[in-house]
């Protein structure tokens, strides 16, 4: 089975909750591609779904070790440490998604853009976690700037965080 009908059929398993299915066919890929960062980040997404949130570290990891800029790896390995409730390191990564595109104006592509407005979203939910809701408004503001075309979206989750403050 070529690499597109694997992650097809293997992500289609993980839609249906059909998750033993869907890692056999990838481990299947996998043995002749070990490093196909494409499967081992859905490796990782379908592990972190299973709560299994130590291994699918490692796994964004190893993508991190073959390109250190995968930017689905990085906000990745965010989302796994915040479900782990490790925060900090939780932020490190968003962080590290934020500065890489916002540093270089050439990766704000409308594809890439959808990953910066995931970073900080994810950053602004890790902040209201740590209970910081300014610096969330923060985020949340910056972000408005770099991406106008969806300061819709980012005002409306900005209300809620307000809301918030209020209570």
């Amino acid at each position: 089975m070529d690499k597109s009908k694997t992650y097809k059929k293997a992500s289609s398993f993980a839609l249906e909750h059909k998750f033993s299915l869907a890692m056999r066919l990838i481990d299947k890929y996998l043995f002749n591609f070990p490093d196909d960062t494409d499967l081992l980040i859905l490796k990782g997404n379908i592990l972190d779904i299973q709560l299994k949130h130590n291994k699918s570290i490692k796994l964004y990891k190893k993508v991190l070790s073959l390109n250190q800029n995968n930017i689905f790896a990085l906000i990745d390995l965010g989302d796994a440490y915040r479900n782990k409730e490790q925060y900090k390191k939780a932020i490190k990564y968003y962080d590290m998604v934020i500065t890489l595109i916002q540093d270089n104006d050439s990766l704000m592509t409308e594809s890439t853009q959808d990953e910066y407005i995931d970073a900080c979203l994810g950053k602004v939910e890790t902040l209201l976690l740590l209970n910081k809701p300014f610096k969330a408004i923060d985020c949340i503001n910056y972000a408005i700037k770099k991406c106008p075309t969806e300061s819709y979206r980012f005002s409306v989750f900005r209300k809620q965080v307000i809301k918030q403050i209020k209570i």
